[in-house]
């Protein structure tokens, strides 16, 4: 009787637990490292918006198989020594740690409205990913993180590796 009541016990606390984690919608316990992750084959644009509001946003856009870089009213085609440095960047971006979650502190990280690089990814017109690129911080032992912020959320992810580097094309 003692094992069968142990054995119930145990199968009440294994569904119970199942229950909260499908009604809340969480898939597990461990941080999601996961923050951006694209198909670069399915890439068809990507808009940047530069640091500075004076400057004017930076579209670059897939055409057959090249890639035309415009601002403002002109246009220049892209070689792939400016595009294929920007699509690995773009195809895995996995956060270290969320820094923050307050919005009064999205200037620390450079990722406030009118701050970092705003990159926009499009496949067909349909939008893929939406997200700032902040400031860069070096540590002591030499590691790089990247302040990045999904534009939809409100957490602020330190992402190894130097990332405006790859993101600011000038034409």
């Amino acid at each position: 009787m003692r094992k069968r009541t142990l054995f119930f016990l145990l199968l009440f606390l294994l569904l119970a637990y199942g229950g909260i984690r499908y009604l809340t919608g969480k898939s597990g316990l461990l941080f999601e490292t996961q923050l951006i992750a694209i198909d670069t084959s399915a890439v068809t644009a990507i808009s940047l918006f530069p640091e500075r509001s004076a400057q004017q946003e930076i579209l670059l856009k897939k055409e057959g198989k090249t890639w035309i870089a415009s601002q403002g009213n002109r246009s220049v085609k892209a070689t792939f020594r400016a595009i294929t440095p920007l699509l690995a960047k773009l195809a895995d971006i996995e956060s270290h740690h969320i820094v923050t979650k307050d919005l009064t502190e999205w200037e620390n990280y450079g990722v406030g409205a009118d701050q970092g690089i705003r990159i926009r990814v499009f496949s067909q017109g349909d939008l893929l990913e939406d997200f700032l690129i902040g400031r860069i911080q070096y540590l002591a032992d030499s590691t790089v993180y990247t302040y990045i912020r999904l534009w939809e959320d409100e957490e602020v992810y330190a992402v190894e590796g130097a990332y405006r580097a790859g993101a600011q094309p000038g034409l």
